[in-house]
């Protein structure tokens, strides 16, 4: 593919050549990566490690099923589950969301916006999307989260 072909084509097909697929598959089957390792996160107590998937279900993810309240804790007990909730607020895997995110956006503007899929500029609007969705989030983590987590931690050891 010459220079002047990078922008315009007349079909969009006959402009990917084998670098441009691979690089698509590959994004593509990270993207399934993500989305199924974000899932089993979410629903099952240890991850995609989860060997009894049984116990997969919502509110019971890897992050937060520490907290989850039993009929027989004790106050320590009960202090501990709120202590690590309070911690999944800021516990969660943050790149994989964003990567999915990511992905979204660069399909979309390389798909609405520019006239050919070229795997520069996918790789650019990726990577573009990603670095900003990133610290958008850390900046909320930080700024929002972590004082919440802050002030649930301070009030369970007052009592």
């Amino acid at each position: 593919m010459s220079n002047n072909d990078d922008w315009v084509c007349l079909s969009c097909v006959k402009c990917l050549d084998l670098v441009d697929i691979i690089i698509i598959v590959t994004i593509l089957v990270l993207l399934y990566v993500a989305i199924k390792t974000e899932s089993y996160d979410r629903t099952c107590p240890e991850g995609p490690l989860t060997t009894d998937m049984s116990l997969c279900r919502e509110g019971n993810g890897k992050a937060y099923n520490q907290a989850i309240p039993q009929d027989d804790d004790t106050p320590e007990m009960i202090k501990l589950r709120i202590l690590r909730g309070a911690e999944s607020l800021v516990k969660h895997v943050r790149w994989r969301m964003i990567y999915i995110g990511a992905v979204i956006i660069a399909f979309l503007v390389t798909a609405l916006i520019l006239p050919c899929w070229n795997w520069k500029h996918l790789m650019l609007i990726l990577i573009l999307s990603f670095v900003v969705m990133y610290g958008i989030s850390n900046f909320n983590d930080f700024h929002h989260y972590n004082h919440v987590k802050a002030y649930i931690i301070q009030n369970v050891e007052k009592l």
